[in-house]
């Protein structure tokens, strides 16, 4: 993703140290161990199903991406397979291009999401920075507590959420 405006390293120089703030980091899965992303996926769906976008789910696609700031990495395959029944599509952050709005390789208005991890205290208790960009003044940032109990997700807002 590319960001040629400065009120778009802004934006994200701002997602990104609030992330740094957070504790966040390179993430290769969410519980530390190959395969294990379901907490990602979970935290991924409380923030498609909760956003304050005006697209929210009429988006084209929803994009996604591990990181912060300007430079988000693609998810790995197992990710995107979790979230493969998710309407609109979810599609790598590679397939959005961001500018004044996102926009998926056809052209269309789409959303893109991200997530770091800050901390799994067990592969069934973790916490997240993520948030979402729409456009110039449509986006958030925030911590997000996932944890398994009886068997299910649960996925909550952890402390103030950024939106604009």
């Amino acid at each position: 993703m590319r960001h040629d405006q400065p009120w778009k390293r802004g934006l994200w120089s701002l997602v990104s140290v609030a992330a740094l703030a957070a504790g966040a980091c390179t993430m290769t899965d969410a519980g530390g161990t190959a395969g294990t992303f379901e907490p990602m996926a979970a935290t991924y769906r409380y923030m498609f199903a909760n956003n304050a976008s005006a697209l929210k789910n009429d988006a084209a696609t929803y994009c996604v991406g591990i990181g912060a700031g300007p430079v988000l990495s693609d998810p790995p395959a197992a990710l995107l397979t979790a979230l493969a029944d998710v309407t609109p599509e979810v599609r790598p952050a590679s397939h959005c291009r961001a500018g004044t709005r996102v926009v998926n390789a056809a052209g269309q208005p789409s959303l893109m999401f991200n997530l770091a991890k800050v901390r799994c205290e067990s592969a069934t208790d973790c916490l997240f920075q993520g948030g979402y960009y729409e456009a110039n003044a449509s986006a958030s940032s925030g911590q997000y507590h996932a944890r398994l109990v009886n068997g299910e997700w649960q996925v909550a807002p952890e402390g103030p959420q950024a939106i604009s």
